[in-house]
């Protein structure tokens, strides 16, 4: 648990997810959840 949630917290989905003007903040949790799968796999953040 703490492992994944190092991993969260340190990514970059989540300084979007904090960031109200890029709207990730109002997307549903599975969008959210494939942002951050699709960056921890390939180290890309679309």
């Amino acid at each position: 648990m703490k492992k994944a949630l190092d991993e969260l917290y340190s990514s970059e989905t989540y300084k979007r997810l904090c960031n109200p003007d890029c709207g990730l903040y109002y997307e549903g949790s599975v969008y959210v959840f494939s942002y951050l799968e699709n960056e921890i796999e390939t180290g890309i953040v679309k």
